[in-house]
């Protein structure tokens, strides 16, 4: 239920790059602008398995090198493209759908916390507050101006 907030901008895109920046924080960059940004477990579902998730990043898993799920992500999702986006009712889980039967899966864990950001190219944003709860920052301002539960 993804409510008042719009992620239809996203349609068409992939994603770019993959960036974390500590161990729980993670940049989804996408083409053509805009960026998924997670302080909360993440996962890419192919085929109705998990291809990796970012608790693989530096797993050895008696691999002959540590698991780089900064590079590949991109390299799994680069001909693939959003379809759709929807957000889980009561838990606010991201759920991203791309073509070739890709979904990536941001779900939040805490209670209190903001688990993850999806910011539009113009600079406007959505939060996953601690919850359940959605709020949005538009492009032109610093101020939270809609706030929602989709419980």
């Amino acid at each position: 239920m993804n409510g008042r907030f719009e992620f239809f901008w996203m349609h068409g895109r992939h994603v770019a790059e993959v960036a974390a920046a500590e161990f729980d924080y993670w940049h989804f960059v996408l083409s053509q602008g805009g960026c998924i940004t997670a302080s909360c477990p993440w996962r890419l579902i192919r085929d109705g398995h998990i291809a990796i998730s970012g608790d693989d990043q530096g797993q050895q898993f008696g691999l002959p090198a540590p698991v780089d799920a900064v590079s590949l992500v991109p390299s799994l999702l680069a001909e693939s493209v959003i379809e759709r986006v929807e957000v889980r009712e009561g838990t606010a889980d991201l759920i991203i759908h791309f073509d070739h039967s890709f979904r990536l899966e941001v779900i939040p864990f805490s209670s209190g916390y903001e688990s993850w950001q999806v910011t539009a190219p113009d600079m406007s944003s959505i939060f996953a507050q601690g919850g359940g709860q959605l709020c949005s920052v538009p492009a032109t301002s610093s101020s939270v101006v809609t706030a929602t539960s989709i419980r």
